[in-house]
């Protein structure tokens, strides 16, 4: 008879941390066919398409209804932005932007956007739009925008976007409020009306003490120059945006496009200086305070072949900065891996990331997995994947062929993400260590909960201390949600009892 002693304890220390990122995104099928050329104007040219990055990579395709197969486009936009419960792993609902014609210029006639919103609906067993934005004025094309979940809130969301209002460089910037239970949209509220800015938005992690989020946002200045602005984030709105900081470029363009990005590690912020003019300042960093919503010690990136930057991403650690050369098929389209420094730093082609052929690529984006996928550009059916971001290594690898289906193609855009946050609450990151996770009947295990300020335990025990002894007569899961300041977050452990040989 084999006896077995489960009363000699195995040591475990279970700690679940919560990756950054979303497990989940939603990308749209190309404007463009296999051939390049663009799909007729009509219906049934929406598609859109599930990728997993919570395990192995994979992807799906969206069941979509009536609602979103009947809405006449060519395809999606780039621009697109994904709502997941990262708890549960699912989709809370998705923001696309059907395209009216190539690039949307609307060729004779400018032809305006409409955001739509959708969700999975459990009466046709597929994706349904639950809400619209319509937009107005010049073109009215929804050139940037931004998806944050409302400081406080466990279910609503703030959609940021900016359009075109009276040229191609007057805009609006405006928001709105969803509820991704109720599904419901609110009525547009104006941040910036029919003004200059740039295409650059960035949202920043959640303060857990204050409660509230930075949005910043540029303004292209008539002499070159670029003005960092910034909006507060709170669960009350978002407010008029405030000028902070102006970049001094001489001999920039005056009609200059210009990107932003925010660290995973909260310390950083970048500008990128899209334009076609030499200066010395393609990319500006600076370092950054998530308290303040302020910027320091400017220093300027120069790309020593004079191509211009249009966007870039930082490694999970902040120590490496991917930055794109391109947006346009007069420029080179290449990627460029750089150290984050702190003094000025010049762009070479010893920088240059190799075994990637980009076709006006305009996105790269950090992962759930802490691996940077790079969009090719249209009429792709895969992704370039920057396998170790914090390393100096050049070298990427490819998905497979067919990763998005047979003859299906991606669109040029993927989710903006707020870097670093690492749950669908707030940004503190809580993990459970037991003393054992396997005991007898009888016998105790001591379970202690770190990263956050209150807890409260559920399933076998109400306790609110961060430490607690229980003594479970059969196998059973405790639950915690912890908090700290505005952030919360949710965690579990399962306590296995095996009866006493």
């Amino acid at each position: 008879m084999k006896t077995k002693l489960f009363f000699l304890f195995c040591l475990l220390n279970v700690s679940i941390a919560l990756n950054a990122q979303l497990p989940k995104w939603i990308l749209g099928s190309s404007e463009q066919t296999a051939s390049n050329s663009f799909h007729p104007l009509g219906v049934g040219n929406l598609m859109f398409y599930e990728v997993n990055f919570n395990g192995t990579l994979t992807s799906t395709q969206r069941i979509i209804g009536n609602s979103i197969q009947n809405i006449k486009s060519v395809g999606t936009q780039d621009v697109m932005q994904t709502a997941v419960d990262t708890i549960t792993n699912t989709v809370l609902f998705y923001a696309f932007i059907p395209s009216l014609g190539p690039w949307n210029a609307g060729f004779p006639v400018v032809q305006p956007d409409t955001v739509y919103f959708a969700a999975y609906n459990t009466f046709t067993s597929a994706d349904e739009v639950f809400g619209k934005v319509p937009t107005d004025g010049w073109g009215a094309s929804v050139i940037e925008s931004e998806l944050v979940r409302k400081p406080g809130s466990s279910s609503e969301y703030y959609f940021i976007y900016k359009t075109q209002a009276t040229s191609l460089y007057n805009d609006n910037i405006k928001y709105v409020t969803i509820d991704a239970v109720n599904k419901t949209v609110s009525v547009p509220i104006n941040l910036v009306s029919s003004a200059k800015s740039g295409e650059g938005m960035a949202v920043s992690q959640l303060n857990c003490t204050t409660g509230q989020r930075w949005l910043f946002i540029t303004r292209p200045e008539p002499n070159g120059d670029i003005t960092l602005r910034r909006c507060s984030i709170t669960n009350t709105g978002i407010s008029t945006p405030t000028d902070i900081y102006t970049i001094s470029i001489p001999g920039n363009s005056t009609s200059v496009v210009a990107g932003v990005e925010i660290s995973p590690t909260n310390n950083y912020l970048a500008v990128a200086n899209y334009n076609n003019t030499t200066v010395t300042k393609n990319m500006i960093l600076f370092d950054y305070n998530n308290v303040a919503g302020t910027l320091s010690n400017e220093r300027a990136y120069t790309n020593q072949s004079t191509y211009p930057f249009v966007t870039m991403e930082f490694s999970p650690n902040g120590s490496r900065v991917y930055i794109l050369q391109g947006g346009s098929g007069s420029v080179p389209t290449v990627i460029y891996n750089c150290p984050v420094v702190s003094t000025n730093y010049t762009v070479t082609s010893a920088n240059q990331m190799t075994g990637m052929t980009l076709n006006s690529s305009l996105t790269l984006e950090l992962a759930y997995d802490g691996k940077i996928y790079v969009n090719p550009g249209q009429s792709s059916n895969f992704m370039y994947i920057i396998n170790n971001p914090n390393s100096n290594s050049l070298a990427t690898t490819t998905t497979i062929s067919n990763f998005f289906g047979a003859n299906q193609l991606l669109g040029s855009g993927f989710p903006d993400q707020i870097d670093g946050d690492r749950n669908s609450a707030g940004t503190i990151n809580i993990s459970i260590a037991s003393t054992s996770t396997t005991i007898c009947a009888g016998q105790t295990s001591t379970l202690t909960a770190s990263g956050a300020t209150s807890y409260q335990w559920s399933g076998g025990s109400t306790a609110t201390s961060s430490v607690i002894t229980v003594n479970p007569t059969a196998t059973t899961t405790y639950y915690l949600h912890a908090t700290n300041g505005s952030c919360s977050a949710n965690d579990s452990i399962t306590i296995q009892v095996n009866a006493v040989p």
